[in-house]
Formats: C-alpha cells, structure tokens, sequence
C-alpha cells in the first residue's frame, strides 16, 4: 500500500509540472488540450488549441476559422500544420488574414 501510495503520488507532482492534455478532463474542456501544456515543439494557447493566443480582431482583418478533428488540430508540428501553412501562404501574397486553428484532437 505504501508503494501504491508514494507512485500515485509521484505520478501526481509528475503530471503537475509536466502536464498532460489527456488527463485534463474538465467536461465542457474535454476534448482540447491541456492549456499550455506542450506539443510537439508549441505550447497550447490558454484554450487549449493548438495555435498561438487569440487577440482581438483589427478591423481591417479577415479571420478564417479552422474547425475540426485531430486533422486541423495538428498530428505534425505547429509550423507544419496545414492551418499555419495556410495563414503563411495568404499573408505572403499580401491578403490581411489570420487562420485560427480551433481543431479538438
């Protein structure tokens, strides 16, 4: 019982400091990540999406919304999802967007 005890414990200051999002099981957060936790080589928003913080909208920006499953969420690296791809591409040829990945894995 005592090694139950001192491993249950363990693993609980592991994942505090080092957080998992499929532990986090809030029920309206479920399905997104943990926010901040790592993935890959980013750090989840405060929402928990795999995308840098929202800001509020300029008035002269267009925001495109990218809904989804574990696709737009990212199975890949943040500068390689097809969203930031996407955001990139469009900003390069001069048009005033953001994407917004808003993806649940």
């Amino acid at each position: 019982m005592i090694s139950l005890g001192a491993t249950e414990i363990a693993l609980r200051i592991y994942h505090y400091l080092h957080p998992v999002f499929i532990f986090y099981d809030d029920s309206y957060y479920r399905f997104r990540g943990k926010p901040f936790a790592r993935y890959w080589d980013f750090r989840l928003n405060s929402r928990g999406f795999h995308d840098v913080e929202f800001t509020e909208k300029e008035n002269s920006t267009y925001r495109i919304l990218g809904i989804g499953d574990s696709f737009a969420y990212g199975a890949v690296p943040h500068g390689q999802n097809y969203l930031t791809l996407l955001g990139a591409r469009l900003r390069e040829d001069r048009f005033n967007v953001e994407v917004l990945n808003m993806g649940i894995p």
